[in-house]
């Protein structure tokens, strides 16, 4: 999920190949599909620039496509076949924008990379983000931290939350205090504008316990969760620029 310029919500939804607009009151406005430019395969992840452009990483075209904050199809990142090239995309499930200068990095999980492009779809480099001994490892979702990059990564052992720098050198990796060994399932996103300045929170989304988690953002220490029954299956999670979370609900 991501928000626009506008005021809009708008969902990658993965399983129709599309992607839906919503106001913040849940009003459906519109969507986009294959029909309307480029065709979409599965978008796993949607984020925005400071400009209002919308950037969709669609996982089995091995790409990212660029939209403005209506849904238009503007670039490509990517050739669209699956490879370990420069260049070259393998899946990628997650995707965010550097705000400091507009750079676009995407997380490829049969890769265990992080490729980057520049705004206009320039490859710029690509580094490995690959925890040695941990098999399977895989993210799908990436955030900002003052400047470094957090992943929620799922492996076959595992699942942790791993921070690394622009360039791929690791700084840290913790499971959170209050997660079971094996429990966290995680994606996560900041709330507010700049947790990590205005003592924000970390919130991370634990679809096995079907809950979300909040850690302090500078301390990373568990703070407090919120359940929603045990149904409810936290894929993603977005926070608006008052501070209130949105929750992607799978079930």
């Amino acid at each position: 999920m991501t928000f626009t310029d506008d005021g809009f919500l708008w969902i990658a939804d993965r399983n129709n190949s599309r992607l839906q607009k919503f106001d913040l009151d849940g009003n459906f406005i519109t969507k986009v599909t294959n029909a309307m430019g480029a065709n979409l395969n599965q978008p796993m992840s949607i984020t925005t620039d400071e400009n209002g452009y919308m950037y969709v990483a669609s996982r089995h075209n091995h790409r990212i496509q660029k939209y403005d904050h209506n849904g238009t199809y503007i670039a490509t990142f990517g050739i669209g076949t699956a490879g370990a090239a420069n260049g070259q995309l393998n899946e990628p499930t997650t995707v965010l924008v550097d705000p400091s200068n507009g750079d676009v990095y995407t997380y490829e999980i049969f890769n265990r990379r992080i490729s980057v492009f520049s705004a206009t779809g320039t490859f710029l480099r690509n580094f490995s983000v690959e925890l040695p001994g941990v098999a399977g490892h895989r993210s799908f979702s990436m955030i900002w931290d003052e400047g470094n990059i957090t992943l929620a990564i799922q492996s076959a052992a595992n699942n942790k939350i791993q921070t690394v720098t622009k360039t791929g050198t690791l700084i840290s990796v913790f499971n959170g205090n209050g997660f079971g060994q094996t429990q966290l399932s995680p994606t996560l996103s900041y709330g507010a504008v700049d947790p990590l300045v205005i003592g924000g929170k970390v919130y991370v989304s634990d679809s096995r316990g079907s809950r979300f988690v909040a850690f302090n953002a500078l301390t990373g220490e568990y703070e407090t969760e919120s359940h929603y029954g045990s149904r409810f299956f936290a894929t993603a999670l977005a926070t608006d620029m008052v501070g209130d979370v949105y929750v992607l609900n799978q079930e």
